[in-house]
């Protein structure tokens, strides 16, 4: 998770100009929490420009064990799996409402800016489609 960040500038970051980064570890140090453990990784990122440092930044990340889930029951408690809570027939399924917004978002993650996906009125009346078109892959 990100836990915080700073940033220094030093000079002008001139751009178009070629810029070279470096990564490097500032710090590491593990502290205990409500949770267990917190690791905190200082990240150290700098940036020159002709061979003179222009930025810095750095961001701290913190790490954890991933969280238990409560117990529900005894069933659970003595290390049974758990029975399934689901309708029969519903294993598996997942019911999505394709929106525009689901869509828009669904072609930002796959790099797929075709209108179609997220334009009704441009999906309709430029491409000749009835309405907007669903991903493969999303259904």
């Amino acid at each position: 998770m990100f836990a915080g960040g700073r940033v220094r500038l030093l000079r002008p970051l001139v751009t178009g100009r070629l810029t070279a980064r470096t990564h490097s570890v500032a710090g590491d140090v593990t502290k205990n929490g409500r949770s267990g453990p917190l690791r905190f990784v200082t990240h150290r990122y700098s940036y020159e420009q002709g061979g003179r440092a222009v930025l810095v930044e750095e961001r701290d990340i913190v790490y954890r064990k991933p969280a238990r889930p409560p117990v529900a029951d005894a069933a659970d408690a003595a290390g049974e799996p758990p029975e399934p809570r689901r309708e029969p027939g519903e294993v598996g399924r997942l019911e999505l409402e394709t929106t525009p917004v689901l869509l828009f978002r669904f072609s930002a993650l796959t790099y797929n800016a075709h209108r179609i996906h997220y334009d009704r009125d441009f999906a309709r009346d430029t491409e000749g489609y009835p309405g907007l078109v669903v991903h493969g892959p999303l259904p």
